[in-house]
């Protein structure tokens, strides 16, 4: 494959594109000024962007009981306002144990 001016150009501007979106919020302080209701709904978007990236892939990566096992899980979880990377990281070992402990479901 051949990197033509094209590509590198498209390759560039979508790199900075990312760039400055991510480091916009530590250049400002303008998000210490929102509403509380704004604060609380930006509090959330990384869960609810992992759940859209995460959850669709579950359902073909296990059994249909390991998956529903681990979706309410880490619902009940969420509800309860337990820390994320507790959250995932209970869920996740949850699915390892239960697909190596129960390998006929496989």
């Amino acid at each position: 494959m051949t990197i033509t001016p094209q590509w590198l150009l498209l390759s560039l501007g979508l790199m900075a594109g990312t760039w400055i979106l991510r480091a916009l919020p530590f250049f400002t302080s303008a998000l210490d000024r929102l509403p509380p209701r704004a604060q609380r709904f930006l509090s959330v978007v990384p869960a609810a962007a992992l759940g859209a990236l995460v959850i669709p892939d579950s359902f073909s990566a296990a059994p249909l009981p390991i998956v529903t096992a681990a979706l309410v899980l880490a619902f009940v979880m969420t509800v309860k306002r337990v820390p994320l990377t507790i959250t995932v990281l209970t869920v996740v070992l949850l699915v390892w144990l239960a697909l190596s402990i129960v390998p006929t479901l496989t």
